[in-house]
């Protein structure tokens, strides 16, 4: 005879099922991850860390999960509750992570994990492969010590993004581990606190929200694709931007880029290498609405792929281009 269990939950547990319907997986309040028959009967448990939200399944049954352990390991479970794999993150302290990993269409994995466990709190992206093995790591550093709380999002192409809760940005990182853009959020006043949708078009929508703790809240919806973003608010205002790819490129030692901004404000145009360490500013000034073109000299700069990112209000974008000598 089967036995049942009573399971003591929290609003921040969520329930997965299996790809066959059959299963419920759920963390338990301290501890343990439960798998249950669909009458509420155990099938088995595995005894771990507490998982502060839920585990992910994959199309196979495979189950993910980060629990609050020290030392610190990334968990993959056969369909039957035993050990397929673990990761190893880090043993300097008792650290989990509040977010839902996620995976592409190869079978990558892309999870949160600390490089630290006391002040600063470094955290990092971390990519392992189907089987565990290290792909990439991108690490936030002291300037950008973020409070990520919701799911990851991977698109088609293998994009990661996610946001912070109470920090200062939403990220776009590439699939090989690279920043794509980074779009700042009004600390305090854009939180996110959800996951979001991405369209057929490879639109990103986005909700944020004023602090839980503010009065007269106000809701944002955020529409963002890769060359133009629409911001939508209550008064259903609509501000467009572009970005144009830099002519021309590859280049040396001097290329062209243009860029319009339809709403008058602070104007950032900034050069970043491939390991994102910031190379040189264009332009860091208020600007009116229209189109601009700005010159780059990178003779001072080695040969390399390099990024360059145009931030005006809540629009961030974000381009690759080619120094070659």
């Amino acid at each position: 005879m089967k036995s049942s269990i009573s399971i003591s939950l929290n609003k921040y547990k969520s329930p997965v099922l299996s790809p066959d319907g059959n299963t419920i997986y759920i963390p338990a309040v301290d501890s343990n991850l439960i798998a249950l028959n669909l009458d509420g009967t155990i099938k088995w448990k595995f005894s771990c860390g507490n998982i502060f939200k839920a585990a992910m399944v994959d199309s196979d049954g495979n189950i993910y999960f980060l629990p609050e352990e020290g030392p610190q390991y990334f968990y993959s479970l056969f369909p039957n509750g035993t050990l397929r794999w673990k990761y190893f993150i880090q043993n300097i302290g008792v650290a989990g992570s509040h977010v839902i990993p996620t995976i592409d269409y190869q079978g990558n994995l892309y999870f949160i994990g600390f490089d630290t466990t006391c002040c600063p709190y470094y955290i990092s992206l971390i990519s392992v492969d189907y089987d565990g093995n290290f792909r990439w790591k991108y690490l936030f550093n002291e300037i950008e010590i973020e409070d990520f709380t919701q799911p990851l999002i991977c698109d088609s192409l293998g994009t990661i993004y996610l946001g912070s809760t109470i920090g200062y940005s939403y990220y776009a990182i590439s699939s090989d581990g690279h920043l794509i853009w980074k779009l700042p959020l009004i600390l305090e006043h854009q939180q996110v606190d959800h996951t979001g949708a991405i369209t057929e078009d490879g639109t990103l929508y986005l909700g944020v929200h004023n602090s839980a703790l503010a009065f007269n809240q106000e809701k944002t919806l955020l529409a963002i694709q890769d060359t133009v973003t629409h911001v939508i608010d209550e008064k259903s205002e609509v501000i467009s931007y572009l970005l144009e790819q830099n002519y021309p490129n590859p280049f040396n030692p001097t290329t062209t880029i243009s860029y319009t901004i339809l709403k008058y404000g602070l104007v950032t145009l900034k050069v970043f290498d491939i390991l994102g360490t910031e190379v040189a500013e264009l332009i860091n000034e208020v600007e009116e609405a229209g189109s601009y073109s700005v010159t780059f000299n990178a003779s001072e700069l080695p040969s390399g792929i390099y990024f360059y990112t145009l931030t005006s209000g809540n629009f961030v974008d974000t381009k690759k281009f080619i120094l070659l000598k």
